[in-house]
């Protein structure tokens, strides 16, 4: 998206120099202040809105996370409160065979045993009873707790049907307002034309140059142009990050056209065999953390209070990244005040 020309002239000749832009009338000007500051103006709002529209990238990512493990436990547990209405129904229709058989063993409407010394018939019927008596008692027993796991299982599947439907209504506001601000974004990148637009350029070049310069060299060199990664699947993931260099932002996807931050980094790690959720905050959970000044390529950098940001670290203090919408997949620094965290996937 970056005018490279420009970027650069940026590097090699300083911030006031590059914003030379021509003028009708003269040969070279300096950029009046009130194109520096539309320009500035425009800059913070793409920034402060593709921040937000990140977050809500995140957001989504996490939901629908949250939505699947819901489902694929309800799945689980329907065949779990299956088996267990099927074992009710096993001992519902031994416990009727029992009192079946009581029935016809000891007659329904058997007199009363009299006073006095038992019968040898009453006192066989006594036993047997008693005996069918322990086994019905067991069968009941059986049968409690089963209805009682029943029950419990049930109750599960309520709750993860609940939070499936939750999860439903956060994934479509959540997409709803990042359709509403990708809108905006594209309003914002449209309202910057001629010299309004090449001053906003390079105020964005500007804010990283150094990550620009590397960019042209990762451009010319390939991986040469950055340090070695420590193991033959960090050394995969780096490369991967570089070759997708330059695809665009898209709100919530993971390649391989377009990626948002943390499908970057899931697909990166994937051509190593690891396996990680596409979602930033599970990403720095599943793995070991690693001390930031102990960094090495490979390793995963997270940002902002609450992890809504995620790239790779391709070394001396630079990553590669997917920013926001209206941007694409290219180099920072991460030496930015929201960053709080790095993992090392394995």
């Amino acid at each position: 998206m970056m005018n490279r020309p420009g970027l650069r002239a940026l590097v090699g000749g300083g911030l006031a120099l590059a914003l030379a832009v021509a003028v009708p009338g003269t040969s070279a000007a300096t950029p009046t202040d009130d194109l520096v500051r539309r320009a500035t103006v425009i800059r913070d709002a793409l920034v402060e809105n593709g921040s937000t529209i990140g977050a809500l990238s995140e957001q989504y990512n996490g939901a629908r996370l949250r939505r699947e493990l819901a489902l694929q436990q309800i799945s689980v547990g329907e065949t779990l409160l299956g088996q267990s209405m099927e074992r009710r129904s096993e001992l519902s229709t031994q416990l009727r065979r029992r009192a079946a058989v009581l029935y016809r063993s000891t007659g329904h409407t058997m007199p009363p045993v009299p006073l006095g010394r038992p019968t040898a018939t009453s006192d066989r019927r006594r036993v047997y009873t008693q005996v069918v008596a322990r086994k019905d008692q067991d069968l009941v027993h059986q049968l409690s707790r089963v209805e009682a796991q029943l029950r419990a299982r049930a109750r599960k599947l309520d709750a993860f049907r609940a939070e499936v439907e939750k999860e439903t209504i956060v994934l479509t506001v959540a997409k709803s307002r990042a359709v509403e601000l990708e809108a905006r974004q594209r309003a914002l990148l449209a309202s910057a034309q001629g010299q309004l637009g090449a001053v906003l350029r390079l105020r964005l070049a500007s804010d990283d140059p150094g990550a620009w310069a590397l960019q042209d060299r990762i451009r010319l060199l390939g991986t040469a142009a950055v340090p070695g990664a420590p193991s033959p699947g960090a050394s995969l993931a780096v490369s991967f990050a570089i070759a997708q260099l330059g695809k665009p932002y898209v709100f919530a996807a993971a390649g391989p056209d377009t990626f948002d931050c943390s499908g970057l980094t899931m697909m990166a790690w994937r051509q190593a065999r690891v396996s990680m959720a596409h979602f930033a905050a599970t990403q720095f959970e599943q793995f070991p953390r690693v001390s930031l000044d102990a960094l090495q390529p490979g390793d995963l950098v997270f940002f902002y209070p609450t992890i809504h940001h995620v790239g790779i670290y391709i070394g001396n203090g630079m990553m590669i990244h997917a920013p926001r919408t209206g941007d694409v997949v290219r180099v920072a620094s991460i030496n930015r005040p929201s960053l709080i965290g790095a993992v090392r996937p394995s």
